[in-house]
């Protein structure tokens, strides 16, 4: 794949990022970290802009706008003030520099999108269809594969002040479940009805 427009030139770059964080988490036994959500969506995104798939670009921008932004906040506050500012993300403290590093991959999740799709003032209406399909293998896939409550697919995470969702689980109902339910009528909906009402906006 040549370097001859963006989705190529973005494409290299995630891959890149991909390679060493692959080559890192086998070097420091770190296999799980593999397996992380935003992790996960960097891959389906390089893929996207390898197959210059809007649809799949969409999804990626509906999964990860308010979990990556949340996240980016905590990086923010933790590299300049060495505090979380949402407490989303508290694994940093115990992060090697070179994962702390690579954590900044976030932002791509969140720009990457916005640029390629903003630009074409096109995000397809049912993109959350396909964000929610692929939480749902994620989640299911963490909680055959770890047994350290990876993507929070077998019981409560620490999510800061987002924890307070989980006073409203049945208790019969299985987490990887419940999480999938929240993540898809509370946040991946909303985030892409409002992603298509502002690119509309903008073609008006």
């Amino acid at each position: 794949m040549k370097i001859n427009d963006d989705y190529s030139f973005f494409f290299w770059v995630l891959a890149l990022i991909i390679t060493l964080k692959i080559i890192w988490s086998l070097l420091t036994n770190d296999q799980n970290s593999l397996l992380w959500f935003c992790f996960i969506n960097m891959c389906i995104l390089t893929v996207g802009l390898y197959f210059k798939n809007d649809f799949v670009i969409g999804s990626i921008l509906v999964s990860s706008l308010l979990i990556s932004t949340l996240i980016g906040f905590d990086i923010i506050g933790f590299t300049f003030w060495g505090e979380l500012i949402f407490g989303v993300h508290r694994q940093l403290s115990e992060l090697d520099i070179f994962t702390y590093i690579l954590t900044y991959y976030h932002f791509l999740l969140i720009l990457i999108p916005l640029y390629i799709l903003g630009k074409k003032r096109f995000i397809h209406p049912q993109s959350w269809v396909l964000s929610s399909v692929f939480f749902l293998i994620i989640l299911f896939t963490s909680s055959v594969l770890s047994d350290t409550n990876l993507n929070c697919s077998t019981s409560l995470c620490d999510l800061g002040p987002l924890s307070s969702a989980y006073h409203v689980k049945p208790l019969s109902m299985p987490f990887f479940i419940f999480h999938w339910i929240s993540m898809t009528f509370l946040v991946f909906i909303p985030t892409n009805f409002l992603c298509y009402f502002l690119i509309n906006q903008e073609k008006q």
